[in-house]
């Protein structure tokens, strides 16, 4: 199949990467939210009504993170952190990011034994993605 047919010309890589940039800081606000929960919101209890909640919520255990990639291909090479023979390049993965989010992910990326990689979202992106780790099924 011909690249051309891959592609969508009626957007930029200005606007997709601004929109990705939009829905990374939904994501990041939806997260604070829940980190922090209103102390006087109604918090409905199963099978009981509607009451105020009085008592703190318990702290948020965990953290979510999100990087935005201009490209499939560069994304893969800062999760292989050059440990993946198929995604290194001649520049060193912590060039693709100069943020603290991607450094402290680097770190621990570096150090895992191994990296398992769900890929959610349209056909075209799981297609781009298996057309770089097997590039021989889109032959």
């Amino acid at each position: 199949m011909d690249n051309a047919d891959q592609q969508n010309f009626s957007v930029t890589l200005d606007q997709v990467l601004l929109r990705c940039l939009e829905h990374q800081q939904q994501w990041s606000r939806l997260d604070e939210e829940q980190a922090s929960p209103d102390l006087w919101s109604t918090s409905p209890e199963p099978g009981g009504p509607t009451s105020l909640l009085l008592a703190p919520c318990p702290p948020h255990t965990h953290s979510t993170s999100s990087l935005v990639f201009s490209c499939i291909s560069h994304a893969l090479q800062w999760i292989s952190q050059g440990l993946d023979p198929v995604f290194q390049t001649s520049s060193s993965p912590q060039n693709l990011l100069a943020h603290p989010v991607a450094d402290s992910g680097a770190s621990i990326l570096r150090e895992a034994a191994a990296i398992h990689v769900l890929v959610t979202g349209s056909l075209h992106l799981v297609g781009g993605v298996l057309k770089l780790l097997e590039p021989s099924l889109s032959q």
